[in-house]
């Protein structure tokens, strides 16, 4: 039973990152998942200051979490 809760908690947690939007996303998981810093997120999107990858990753956490309550 644990595991299907699981299962379906992920399943829940995609659906919703997959309506964050690509950037969004490609941020969240890069900082989160990857660990990268600010700098090497904006280095690698390439078309982000770091400033505007922070703003921007703020964001969609905010937009994450109104999305998962």
């Amino acid at each position: 039973l644990q595991q299907l809760i699981n299962e379906e908690r992920k399943a829940a947690l995609a659906r919703v990152f997959q309506d964050l939007g690509q950037k969004c996303t490609e941020i969240l998981v890069s900082f989160y998942y990857h660990r990268l810093s600010l700098k090497e997120i904006a280095d690698k999107l390439g078309d982000m200051s770091e400033d505007a990858v922070k703003v921007k990753s703020h964001r969609c956490k905010k937009q994450l979490a109104d999305r998962i309550k």
